[in-house]
């Protein structure tokens, strides 16, 4: 009987260290973890940050205001902030146009008619219908699947910069005065 209460032991200390190697490797992967949310923490605090400062230069942009008068660049630029803190979908348009918005700003999402996604829609925070080259079927599902909260801007701009003024502008309106 000692021979078996030895091989059981053996057994059992295997198996034990087996064990201690996966918690150990758990333990690991969950302190990379938490690392990468450390990270992604501080990256939204600061993306956060950039969003109070843009929403700061928007709600003083009264009419005559330096920044109604401001360069067609300082509405790119508050677009391209705009789009890095914000959930921005783009319907509509010529692909060509779309193409050019999502090289322009990277963070936005584009739907058309064949690849619709009414969930990219609604989790959108504004969404951009340029109403040239586009249907009425695309527009009403597009406006009818924003959520209650979502800004829609339509359009018929092409011209980038002045596209960027005309949004930044609709949406500067809709949170001055909801």
């Amino acid at each position: 009987m000692g021979r078996k209460t030895e091989n059981i032991a053996e057994v059992i200390a295997a198996e034990r260290a087996g064990f201690e190697k996966q918690l150990k490797k758990l333990r690991d992967k969950l302190a990379a973890k938490e690392d990468e949310l450390k990270k992604l923490r501080k990256e939204n605090m600061e993306l956060k940050e950039q969003l109070a400062e843009y929403k700061e230069l928007v709600d003083g942009a009264d009419p005559g205001s330096e920044a109604m008068e401001a360069p067609d660049s300082y509405f790119v630029e508050q677009l391209r902030l705009l789009s890095q803190t914000q959930r921005i979908v783009i319907a509509g348009g010529s692909a060509d146009w779309q193409a050019k918005m999502l090289q322009e700003f990277p963070g936005l999402g584009a739907v058309n008619s064949k690849n619709f996604d009414p969930a990219a829609v609604k989790a959108a925070d504004i969404v951009i219908i340029n109403t040239n080259n586009v249907s009425h079927a695309l527009t009403r599902k597009a406006q009818n699947e924003a959520g209650p909260e979502t800004h829609v801007v339509l359009t018929s701009k092409y011209n980038i910069d002045r596209l960027a003024r005309d949004i930044v502008m609709q949406v500067s309106k809709k949170n001055r005065y909801p």
